[in-house]
Formats: structure tokens, C-alpha cells, sequence
């Protein structure tokens, strides 16, 4: 029998589920709802909350098209399953990722039932609480407590970011072999009596990513060609690079527009695996940066990414970070065009306010546990990164649904022949 908790969910039967829930077997000894169960006859407009309480709390399972009776033990008594267009999937996601923060971490499978689908949505036991519910002017921390949801208490808060906390602490003893707080940008100054001088830039957008097993490259001429290799697989946009830096622990690749007298990117790997990628910001200049940019940075930097640890055979957990720092730099809602060569679209449903929230940070920073399947597919997850960041550092009011087909479209044709290649 296929355990739902874990097994993976593509491809599964019908057969699967029913032996799982034991839907042929008399209503006594069916599974129930529980802490780790819920069923769900319909998709229902708050299912955000059903995640972010089992994200709270132990991890779960919601069952979509399959119908319960609290008069009898919570058990199913109906599956005929939900119709939800032509990519149930799609819309399932959108509707948890646009309600809950920060990004919980879900599966999703599809069965075939009498009617329609029956879809599955496995939570994991977050590792970045408290996980909100937000709903118009709502917002809520729900736990999941026996078979119902209730909001949670202060010291069950209390407890949450402590378990935040243990994680967050985690990430940041791994990401230091990086080095990250050196994996910057710099923009080069005139001196009053003469020369130049290269000065730290305070607007970057650097992402940095450390595999749980750690991948123990050899960091000698032969790995430096194909670490460049790799990036000028996966970043289709970049020039020649300018200069690279190597040390006992890590080797650095840089690409400097002269034009712009700005270090523009870097890329860094370190001897067990970890990986850094950093780009000035505001190289635009005024009136702003285009958010398509930064959609950019998350994308390819997850291509990169899946081809180093593919090919150090780590295919677990990583540790993922993204900091965007803009202290003084304005966002445009504009994207690169097709081709990624002639300028930029405006996107509808984002929209800045004038000047930034002087509440808000300069600087922003999201970190979460990742599986390797999100690398794979990290359309859903640069969409997230973006859409909180974005509000988090300027309050940017984003229609998440037009921001992820957005993300998705530049995914597609960033992958072309030549895309944005001078």
C-alpha cells in the first residue's frame, strides 16, 4: 500500500487512495479526520487556512473531492471528486500561495474518481513558522488541533518562532561558509585629485543556496572551466566574464559592464557545495529597476543550481536565502520582452507607491528549506520570493495570479535560443 504521507504523488490510482483511507471497507474502519487529515468535498475559498494550520503544526494531508460526516466520526462518505478546469493543480497552488505566508511546502497529485479528480495536498511540517492565513483585511496563525483549526495563542506563537528561530539560525551557520556579506557589488568612483576607486554598492539582489549533504568539489582549473560552463549554460543573457578570484574554499566568477563602471554579477562556489549568485540592482538607473530583472536573477539562478547539484548528485534539502537590499532604488511593474533583446512590457496588477514606506526596510531578507523538486520547477517559488520581497521592502500591491503568469511566460521564453543575447 502506498503511504500518502510520503510516497510520491505523481503517478497515483484511485486504487492508492482507497486502500490508503480504506474507502471500501466498512465506515468503522475508514480513516478519519485527525491532526494530520482533512477532507474537503469541494475547493473551498479558505483552504489557505487548512495549510498554514497543518504547516503550524505536524504536517498533513487535505483531500479535495471527498466528502465527510462529522455525524459519523468524520469519516468519507462520498468521493465523487471536484471539477476544476483544465489544471486543477495550477489553481489549487495559486490559491494557497496567494493566502499563505511565507511559502508553505506542498505536494500535489491528481486521481481520477467518479466525477471528476480527486486531489491531494500534502503539507510539510513547516520549517519557517508562524505560517499566516491572510484574506482580504483578514489575517490569522491557525494550528491544527485534533481534527479542527483554531487561531493560535501567544505562546503557542511563542513556540512557532522559537521553531523559526532553530532554523533560521541553522541557515545562517551553513550560509556563512559562503561568505555572503563579501559577495557584493561595487560601483567605481571618480577620486577628487585623479583615479578611481571601486566602492561597496548597498543595492543588490544576491541568492545563495547550501545542499543539506554537503558536495565536495575539487576546486582546480578543470572545475573552474565547467563552473563557467555552467553558468553560460544557464544564464543566457551573460557576457564574457571580466575576472574571476580563487581561494582554498571557494572560486569566484565576475562580470563587470564597463559601461556602467559596475560590477554587474558574480558567482561564487564553495569546495562543499554551496552557491552564491549576486547582481547590482539599480544598473538601470533612473527612473528604476524593472521587477523583471529580479525575476530573472531568481530563474536562472535556479538553473544553475539544479545543474551543480545534479551533477554533485545531491538531490535532498537545501537551505535557500535571498536578500534584496535597496535602500534608495525605485521598482518599475515592467518585464523583459519576448525576445529579452527590446526593452521592457508593463505588467498589470503591481503597483508601487510613490515613494517607499519609510517603515519599511532597505533591506529585505527570505530564507527557506528547499526541496529538490522546487528546483526543478522554481517557477511557483521565485513567484513567492518576489511577490514578498516586493511588499516587504516598497508595500507594492501585487495581483499574485498576474505576477506568477507573469514569472511563468519570462520562464518560457527566457528558455529560447538567443534569448536576450546581444
Amino acid at each position: 500500500m502506498a503511504d500518502l504521507f510520503t510516497c510520491k504523488l505523481t503517478p497515483l490510482s484511485f486504487q492508492d487512495v482507497d486502500e490508503f483511507l480504506g474507502l471500501s471497507l466498512p465506515e468503522d474502519k475508514r480513516l478519519p479526520e485527525s491532526s494530520r487529515i482533512d477532507y474537503k468535498q469541494d475547493l473551498p475559498g479558505d483552504l489557505g487556512d487548512d495549510v498554514a494550520a497543518l504547516a503550524n503544526t505536524y504536517g498533513g494531508l487535505i483531500f479535495l473531492g471527498i466528502k465527510s460526516d462529522k455525524n459519523r466520526n468524520n469519516v468519507p462518505v462520498q468521493w465523487d471528486g471536484v471539477h476544476l478546469g483544465s489544471d486543477p493543480s495550477v489553481r489549487v497552488s495559486s490559491r494557497i500561495l496567494s493566502t499563505v505566508r511565507p511559502r508553505p511546502e506542498f505536494d500535489i497529485g491528481l486521481v481520477g474518481s467518479t466525477n471528476g479528480s480527486i486531489v491531494i495536498v500534502r503539507v510539510k511540517e513547516g520549517s519557517y513558522p508562524p505560517y499566516e492565513y491572510e484574506q482580504g483585511a483578514s489575517v490569522r496563525i491557525p494550528i491544527r488541533v485534533n481534527d479542527r483549526n483554531k487561531q493560535a495563542s501567544v505562546r503557542d506563537i511563542e513556540a512557532l518562532i522559537e521553531r523559526r528561530n532553530a532554523t533560521k539560525q541553522a541557515a545562517q551557520r551553513a550560509i556563512t561558509s559562503l561568505q555572503p556579506e563579501s559577495l557584493v557589488s561595487f560601483r567605481t568612483e571618480s577620486l577628487p585629485g585623479g583615479g578611481t576607486r571601486d566602492s561597496r554598492d548597498d543595492r543588490v539582489h544576491r541568492m545563495v543556496l547550501v545542499p543539506h549533504r554537503p558536495t565536495r568539489w575539487r576546486l582546480d582549473v578543470k572545475f573552474e572551466r565547467q563552473f563557467e560552463r555552467w553558468i553560460q549554460g544557464t544564464f543566457p543573457n551573460v557576457r564574457t566574464f571580466s575576472s574571476n578570484f580563487r581561494s582554498g574554499m571557494f572560486y569566484e566568477v565576475r562580470e563587470i559592464r564597463y559601461e556602467a563602471k559596475r560590477l554587474y554579477r558574480v558567482w561564487r562556489i564553495t569546495s562543499d557545495g554551496a552557491l552564491g549568485v549576486a547582481r547590482n540592482v539599480d544598473h538601470h538607473g533612473f527612473p528604476g529597476e524593472p521587477i523583471g530583472d529580479i525575476a530573472v536573477d531568481l530563474l536562472f539562478f535556479f538553473r544553475l543550481a539544479r545543474v551543480v547539484l545534479e551533477a554533485g548528485a545531491s538531490f535532498g534539502r537545501s537551505l535557500f536565502t535571498d536578500v534584496l537590499s535597496s535602500p534608495s532604488t525605485s521598482y518599475l511593474p515592467k518585464f523583459p520582452t519576448p525576445n529579452g533583446l527590446h526593452g521592457y512590457d508593463e505588467i498589470k496588477g503591481v503597483h508601487f507607491p510613490a515613494t517607499r514606506p519609510e517603515v519599511l526596510p532597505g533591506t529585505t531578507t527570505w530564507a527557506e528549506e528547499l526541496d529538490f523538486h522546487v528546483v526543478e520547477d522554481p517557477v511557483d517559488m521565485s513567484t513567492q520570493v518576489l511577490f514578498d520581497q516586493l511588499r516587504s521592502s516598497w508595500g507594492a500591491s501585487i495581483d499574485y495570479d498576474r505576477l506568477l503568469e507573469a514569472v511563468a511566460a519570462l520562464d518560457a521564453q527566457s528558455r529560447t535560443a538567443n534569448w536576450g543575447r546581444i
